[in-house]
């Protein structure tokens, strides 16, 4: 009896399925592939990047790409002309795949490979292309600089600290950067809470609102007064109005000027009750604008008072014991009278005067002052921290005499 031969079993079908042409367009991969089986089948679209930064962009549609697998989409031909397939013949269909990658991407190399699962293609030499992906570049419209008017205002707090004030600062706030000048022989020692100083410049980060900050300087005392200027700025913001953005203020204090000055009285003589002395003063400093000359008499008889003063001299608010005088350069001489009318059992009148410069400093006042005895005839002696000083006056009548022994 013939023995029946197995059926063989019947092999997977075919495909000759092709790429047709691949290209980018818009950042997205567009496929045509051609020779497609009449039935619906689902195309694999596998994807190599040679700069190993670009994928398929994760998506579920007619062309479907998964997070786990970004480089491999399946493509359901005949899947009704949708967004990712759309159906150009009975036998052909275009996937378009889009494309994920950096933003700093500007060139790579693709490779796309098509198959059908279960299907033999009995030439896959034409289902491979490489072509060159150049992504399409971002147009972005940065977002517009921001405008404000700071306005810069300083306040001097002592003698080395001052606060700036700034207002009209953008509402989102901005860095703001002072740039300080400082008088030579003065420097910025110190900054507001929060600020850095990078030599001549203060940086004060995220300020928002108005701002209120104290700066610090050094300087020898000697040299005051001294002037600092803040100027201030916003990081990345347009000034509108720069003229308000300066500052200046002036610390300290100038020393006074110093005179060393001294004084000598000389002998001179009137009589007929009044009292004479010539009073000199040394060492007046010149070239500091107007000085003048303060000179102050007391004697041990309160009645006792100035009568007549010098040319260029002036009593001091109506008193009769204190002037000022005019002295014109470094020295002063002027003859001064007092009368003594007022001397009642005795013949002379203890004086006592002393010199100064107002508006500078002595750095030895123990010459500036005179002590002596006045009487009818002159100064009769001085007494104080020079005693000696001077010489006795002969009486008037004396010098009569001799003028007629003369004659």
């Amino acid at each position: 009896e013939p023995t029946e031969e197995p059926t063989p079993e019947p092999g997977p079908p075919t495909a000759n399925i092709s790429l047709a042409s691949a290209s980018v367009s818009d950042d997205a991969v567009v496929l045509d592939i051609d020779g497609l089986p009449p039935e619906r089948v689902v195309v694999d679209v596998k994807l190599s990047s040679k700069s190993g930064q670009t994928t398929f962009e994760v998506q579920n549609s007619d062309c479907s790409v998964s997070a786990g697998d970004p480089l491999h989409a399946a493509c359901v031909s005949g899947g009704g002309g949708g967004a990712a397939v759309m159906l150009l013949a009975p036998s052909r269909f275009q996937a378009v795949i889009p494309l994920a990658f950096p933003a700093t991407l500007t060139s790579d190399e693709l490779t796309v490979t098509i198959s059908i699962a279960g299907y033999d293609d009995p030439s896959a030499a034409n289902n491979r292309a490489t072509f060159t992906f150049t992504p399409t570049p971002t147009t972005t419209t940065p977002p517009p600089t921001p405008t404000a008017d700071l306005q810069l205002a300083l306040a001097k707090d002592d003698d080395t600290h001052v606060t700036a004030t700034v207002n009209g600062l953008p509402v989102d706030g901005a860095t703001l950067v002072f740039d300080v000048v400082a008088e030579a022989g003065a420097s910025l020692s110190g900054a507001p809470d929060g600020c850095t100083i990078a030599e001549t410049k203060v940086r004060c980060e995220d300020v928002t609102g108005p701002f209120a900050g104290s700066f610090t300087f050094a300087y020898d005392p000697s040299i005051a007064p001294v002037d600092v200027t803040l100027s201030v700025a916003a990081e990345g913001v347009i000034e509108t109005a720069p003229v308000d953005n300066v500052a200046s203020v002036s610390l300290g204090t100038a020393p006074p000027p110093t005179a060393d000055i001294a004084v000598t009285v000389d002998d001179n003589q009137l009589g007929q009750g009044t009292g004479r002395f010539r009073l000199t003063v040394t060492g007046l400093p010149t070239g500091d604008g107007p000085t003048k000359v303060r000179i102050e008499t007391s004697t041990d008889n309160p009645q006792i008072t100035l009568e007549d003063i010098p040319v260029g001299c002036a009593f001091v608010d109506g008193s009769t014991t204190v002037v000022e005088c005019d002295p014109g350069g470094p020295t002063f001489s002027g003859v001064f009278d007092m009368d003594l009318q007022a001397i009642v059992g005795q013949e002379t009148v203890g004086v006592t005067v002393t010199v100064s410069v107002p508006g500078n400093v002595d750095p030895d006042p123990s010459n500036n002052t005179k002590t002596f005895s006045l009487g009818a005839g002159g100064v009769i002696g001085l007494l104080g921290p020079l005693v000696g000083e001077g010489s006795a006056l002969e009486p008037v009548g004396t010098l009569v005499e001799d003028l007629i022994d003369l004659l």
